[in-house]
């Protein structure tokens, strides 16, 4: 799956190794500065894909791509520059679909 690969760049501070994995590094961009502005860190743990389904595959002169519909699972959160979680649950599973 191309989900940590793209979203470990928060971590990071950089888009420059999600690009191959995601449609839109402005989105990346945005998170990663906002995370920086506010001095908090997104947690994803306890990640799980509950579901793939196969979608379809396209092809153009410009692109290769493949759309298809996942659900996942995880401890979604916020955390502080102490640690303290500020949003989300560090121990309440939320669910998502992702498409």
């Amino acid at each position: 799956m191309s989900y940590k690969p793209a979203w470990s760049t928060l971590t990071l501070g950089t888009c420059a190794s999600a690009r191959n994995w995601t449609t839109s590094s402005k989105c990346i961009n945005y998170w990663i500065e906002a995370y920086k502005k506010t001095g908090t860190e997104e947690c994803l743990d306890q990640f799980a894909n509950t579901f793939d389904a196969a979608g379809k595959i396209k092809e153009d002169a410009f692109y290769n791509s493949i759309d298809d519909a996942d659900l996942r699972q995880g401890l979604d959160y916020t955390v502080d520059g102490q640690g303290r979680v500020v949003a989300g649950s560090n121990s309440r599973l939320r669910k998502w679909s992702e498409y």
